[in-house]
C-alpha cells in the first residue's frame, strides 16, 4: 500500500512536466519536419501552453511556456542568419512577448480550471446533500412510525411532552387509563391530563436524566414502573436505552410539581430510567386507579440536563401502567404471608429453621417460651447446644444433609430456667437444585406425654398387682366361705339324728360363731364398697372412748380366748370424748384386736391403750407377733393385702381389716399409722382421733326388755321359702302368732284377714315389690299401728333412706341374728295398744 501510494504521488508530480514536454513536442516536431520558415517562429508553441495549463493546471502552463521559448529559438536564429537586416531586439522583444503571454494564459486558464472544479464539486455537494436530506426526512418519517408503533404496541401507558410541559403525543393504554383521547390531550399541560395523588404504599420515587440523540429538548425523568409487562418499556427501539447510572438526579415527586413543573420531550431521545414510584391515577371519569408511574427528561447529546424542569418545563417521557390486578394479588399474597407468619409464630409446637451447620436462623415464639429463651439468645446459636444429647440431634441433621427425612427422633432439651423437656423432632431438608437451604425442624414438647406413659406405667402395674390381688381375693374369699359351711353342714348332721342336749348345744354354738365369721365377711365387703364410692354414712354422736374400746374387746373376745392371748387394756382414768359413729368405731379396733389375735402364736400378749395427746386421742395396740416386713409397711392399708401367714398363724382373711380401719378412721376425722422391726418382733398400731370437750354424756336409755311381755300376731314376708320358714318357727317357738306369705300380692290379701302387729317384709319380691307392699300397708285405715321391718340383703345406705321413705319402720340386713329379731319384737311387744284383730265374716 506505501508504494502505490508512493508510486501515486510520484506520477501526479510528474504530471505537468510530461503535459508540457508532450504539448511542446507535438507542436515542435512538425515544425521542424516541414521546414515552415523563420516567421512566427514562437507561435504555434501558445497552444502547447494553452492546452498544458488547461489540462496540468498554471505548472504544466509555465513548463511548456519555458520549453516553448527553448524551442522556438534556433528559429529566431536562423531568421538573423538569412535576414540580417532585421533588428535584434525584435527577436528579445518577441520572446519576452511570448513569455509574458505563456505567464498570463497559463494563469487564466488555470484560475479558469480551478473556478470550473468548485462549481462541479459544488454542484456535486449540492446534489450530495440534497439527497442526504431526502434519506434523513425518509429515516424520520419511518423512526416516527416506528416510534408510534412502539407505542402503541408497549402494555404500559406512555406519554410524551413538548417543551413546554404540554402534551405532545398518547398511546392507546394512556387514553383507556387516562379517559383522553389524544385529540382531546394534545397541547394541554400534561398536569391536567396525568392527574395523580399519592397512593400508599409508596414504593418509592426518584429522578433520571434523559439523553437526546440529535439536538432537542431539555427534560428530567420520574420513573415508577418496574417494567415487565406485557410489553414492557423496555422493548422500545433503541432510541429509548436504560442507562440506570445517572438515575439519581435531583430526585422529586410528580405530585410536588405544579404545571410549569411537568417534564417535556423534544425528539430523538435516548430513554434513561430511574426508580419507581406508586400513584393514585384519577381518570377523566372518575374512576380512581394505582399506577406505577416513570417519568423521564430530555438531556442533550453532551448529557447537559439544562434548566431545571421545575422552574422551565422540558421535554419528557411518562411511562405508568394499571397495577390494579397486582394490587389484589399482592394484597392477598400478603395476606396469605401474614397468615402463614401468625401460623409459624403461634402454633403450640416449636419451629425452627436451621443452616446445615445446626445454626438457628428463625424461631418462633412456642420454641422460645419452651427454653425460656430471648428471640437474641436463641436465634444465631446451633440448636444441638440445647440438646442434653446433642449427637442425636448431630445425626438427624447428617441425615438431613444426605437427603433423607428425620421422624421422632426423641431427646431432652435444657432451657435457659434449667428446665428440661422431653421432645420430639420431625425434620426435613430445604434444597435448591443440589444445594442444601435449610432444614425445617419441628420440635413437640412431650414431657406430659412421657409423664402420662411413666403414669400409666405405674397404673398398669398396680392394675396388675390389683389384679392379682383380684385372683387371690376370689381364692380367698371363696375358701372363707366354705370354712363356716363344713362345719354347720356338720352340725346339721349331728341335729338329726337327735342327740344329747349337750352335743346339740355344742353343735349350736359352732353354728352360730360360723353364721357369725360369714356375716363378718359380708358386712366388711359391703362396708369397703360404700366407703369405696362415698356411700357410707357415719350416725355420729357424743360417745365415750373408752365406751366404744369395751365394745371392740367383747367382739374380740372369743377370738383372743381362743388363741389364749394375754389381754391388757388400760384407758386411763380421763374420759376421752369422741364425734364419731359408736358401731363403726368399735369395729375399728375390733378389726386391730382381731388383727394381732391371727398373727400372733399361741399364748401370746396384746396391749390395748388410750391417751391424750394434745388435741387428739392416741389409740395404741400392740402384739408380740410374726411382726411386717419392711417392704410391707406401706401397703398393709391397702385393699385385698394380705401377708402370707406362718405356722401357727391363723389362715384366712380376705385383706379388708386393716384397709377399713384406715378408711373408717379417715372418715372420723383421724389417721392411722403402723410400725415393726421386722419379721417376729410384732407390729404396733396408732390411731388418732380428734378429741371433743369432756362435758357429761346424756344418761343411757334402759334397755328394752329381753322377752316379749305378750304374743304378737307376725307376718313373714320372703320368697325365700325355707328363710321364711326357719324364722315363722323360731317366732312360733316363742309363742307368737305368724303367718307365712311368698309374695307381695298374698302378703296383701292375708293382711286384710291377719291383722299383723309386726311385718318382717322382704324388698326383692316377685310382682309387687317390699317398697309398693310397705306404701299400700300405710294406707289402710289401721296401716299407721302396724310395725314394718325391712328384712333383706340389700344393706346400702340408700337402701335404708329409700326404706324409710317407702314408710318402713326399721331395716335389717340379711342374716339378721337371733337377737335382733328378738329386740325388735320386744320392742314391739312393749306397744301399749295393739293393732285390733279382725272381726272375722260371718259364714
Amino acid at each position: 500500500m506505501d508504494l502505490r501510494h508512493r508510486q501515486a504521488r510520484f506520477v501526479a508530480a510528474l504530471w505537468p512536466y510530461l503535459l508540457a514536454l508532450v504539448t511542446t513536442g507535438v507542436v515542435a516536431l512538425p515544425r521542424f519536419a516541414l521546414h515552415l520558415g523563420h516567421t512566427s517562429s514562437l507561435l504555434p508553441f501558445i497552444g502547447s501552453v494553452v492546452v498544458s495549463a488547461w489540462f496540468g493546471g498554471i505548472e504544466a502552463g509555465l513548463i511548456a511556456t519555458a520549453l516553448g521559448t527553448v524551442a522556438g529559438l534556433p528559429w529566431l536564429s536562423k531568421r538573423q542568419a538569412f535576414d540580417p537586416s532585421a533588428p535584434a531586439h525584435a527577436d528579445v522583444l518577441m520572446v519576452g512577448l511570448f513569455i509574458v503571454s505563456g505567464i498570463l494564459i497559463s494563469a487564466a486558464l488555470a484560475s479558469l480550471r480551478l473556478g470550473r472544479a468548485r462549481l462541479l464539486d459544488g454542484s456535486r455537494r449540492l446534489a450530495a446533500e440534497v439527497d442526504e436530506r431526502r434519506r434523513a426526512e425518509a429515516d424520520a418519517r419511518r423512526q416516527r412510525d416506528w416510534f408510534g408503533v412502539t407505542l402503541d404496541s408497549i402494555g404500559d401507558g406512555v406519554i410524551i411532552t413538548d417543551t413546554n410541559g404540554r402534551v405532545a403525543t398518547m398511546n392507546a393504554v394512556a387514553e383507556a387509563l387516562t379517559g383522553y383521547r389524544l385529540s382531546d390531550a394534545q397541547d394541554r399541560p400534561l398536569r391536567n391530563i396525568l392527574r395523580l395523588r399519592a397512593s400508599p404504599p409508596p414504593v418509592g420515587d426518584n429522578v433520571a436524566p434523559f439523553h437526546a440523540a440529535s439536538a432537542g429538548g431539555i427534560g428530567r425523568a420520574w420513573h415508577e414502573a418496574p417494567v415487565p409487562a406485557d410489553k414492557p418499556a423496555q422493548d422500545a427501539p433503541p432510541e429509548l436505552r436504560y442507562d440506570h447510572a445517572a438515575s439519581e438526579a435531583a430526585p422529586f415527586a410528580p405530585d410536588e410539581r405544579d404545571e410549569a413543573g411537568w417534564p417535556t420531550l423534544g425528539s430523538g431521545v435516548r430513554w434513561r430510567a430511574g426508580r419507581q414510584t406508586i400513584r393514585t391515577l384519577l381518570s377523566r371519569d372518575g374512576i380512581e386507579r394505582p399506577v406505577e408511574l416513570s417519568i423521564a427528561a430530555i438531556h442533550d447529546d453532551d448529557g447537559n440536563a439544562g434548566r431545571d424542569p421545575a422552574e422551565d418545563g422540558g421535554s419528557s417521557i411518562v411511562v405508568f401502567r394499571d397495577i390494579t390486578d397486582r394490587y389484589r394479588a399482592e394484597a392477598k399474597v400478603r395476606a396469605s404471608e401474614e397468615r402463614l407468619a401468625d401460623f409459624f409464630e403461634n402454633v403450640d409446637v416449636g419451629l425452627n429453621l436451621v443452616d446445615a451447620r445446626g445454626t438457628i436462623l428463625r424461631a418462633n415464639q412456642s420454641m422460645l417460651e419452651l427454653l425460656s429463651c430471648q428471640r437474641e439468645n436463641y436465634v444465631g446459636q446451633p440448636l444441638s447446644r440445647f440438646w442434653q444429647q446433642p449427637e442425636r440431634f448431630e445425626g438427624a441433621l447428617a441425615r438431613l444433609l444426605a437427603g433423607d427425612s428425620v421422624r421422632n427422633v426423641e431427646g431432652t432439651l435444657l432451657g435457659r430456667d434449667g428446665k428440661t423437656h422431653d421432645v420430639l423432632l420431625d425434620a426435613n431438608g430445604h434444597w435448591d437444585g443440589s444445594r442444601f437451604q435449610y432444614a425445617r425442624c419441628v420440635i413437640r414438647d412431650i414431657s406430659d406425654r412421657k409423664r402420662a406413659e411413666l403414669e400409666a406405667g405405674r397404673l398398669m402395674e398396680s392394675l396388675r398387682a390389683a389384679d392379682r390381688n383380684k385372683d387371690e381375693f376370689i381364692a380367698v374369699l371363696a375358701h372363707e366361705l366354705r370354712n363356716p359351711l363344713a362345719p354347720i353342714s356338720a352340725c346339721i348332721d349331728i341335729l338329726s339324728r337327735h342327740p344329747d342336749e349337750a352335743s346339740a348345744q355344742r353343735a349350736r354354738d359352732i353354728m352360730s360363731r360360723q353364721i357369725n365369721q360369714m356375716v363378718r365377711l359380708v358386712d366388711d365387703l359391703l362396708q369397703i364398697s360404700r366407703i369405696t364410692h362415698n356411700r357410707l354414712e357415719l350416725r355420729r354422736e357424743r360417745v365415750s372412748l373408752q365406751r366404744v374400746i369395751d365394745s371392740a374387746v367383747e367382739a374380740s373376745r372369743t377370738l383372743i380366748d381362743t388363741r389364749a392371748h394375754s389381754l391388757r387394756v388400760d384407758t386411763g382414768d380421763t374420759p376421752l370424748i369422741v364425734d364419731a359413729d359408736p358401731a363403726r368405731l368399735a369395729q375399728v379396733f375390733s378389726n386391730l384386736l382381731n388383727n394381732a389375735a391371727k398373727f400372733t402364736l399361741p399364748g401370746g400378749r396384746i396391749e390395748l391403750t388410750a391417751r391424750a395427746e394434745g388435741s387428739e386421742a392416741c389409740v395404741t395396740v400392740q402384739d408380740n407377733g410374726v411382726g411386717i416386713p419392711a417392704d410391707m409397711l406401706d401397703q398393709v392399708f391397702d385393699t385385698f393385702t394380705r401377708i402370707e401367714p406362718s405356722e401357727d398363724v391363723v389362715p384366712g382373711g380376705l385383706g379388708l381389716g386393716l384397709s377399713l380401719v384406715r378408711k373408717l378412721t379417715r372418715l372420723h376425722g383421724g389417721h392411722v399409722s403402723v410400725a415393726s422391726e421386722g419379721l417376729g418382733h410384732g407390729a404396733t398400731f396408732r390411731v388418732w382421733l380428734p378429741l371433743l370437750a369432756t362435758d357429761p354424756l346424756p344418761s343411757q336409755a334402759p334397755q328394752a326388755a329381753a322377752s316379749a311381755a305378750r304374743p304378737l300376731r307376725i307376718l313373714v314376708v320372703d320368697d325365700n321359702l325355707d328363710a321364711a320358714e326357719a324364722l315363722d318357727a323360731m317366732l312360733a317357738l316363742d309363742g307368737h302368732e305368724t303367718q307365712r306369705a311368698p309374695d307381695g300380692e298374698t302378703a296383701l290379701t292375708l293382711i286384710e284377714t291377719f291383722r299383723p302387729e309386726l311385718v318382717f317384709l322382704d324388698i326383692g319380691l316377685p310382682g309387687i315389690s317390699g317398697y309398693e307392699c310397705a306404701t299400700r300397708i300405710r294406707a289402710m285405715p289401721w296401716g299407721a299401728r302396724t310395725t314394718l321391718v325391712a328384712l333383706t340383703g340389700y344393706g346400702q345406705d340408700k337402701d335404708v333412706r329409700q326404706a324409710r321413705e317407702a314408710g318402713f319402720d326399721d331395716h335389717l340386713v340379711k342374716p339378721a341374728s337371733a337377737a335382733a329379731i328378738q329386740r325388735m319384737v320386744s320392742v314391739v311387744a312393749s306397744f301399749p295398744t295393739p293393732v285390733p284383730a279382725a272381726v272375722p265374716h260371718p259364714d
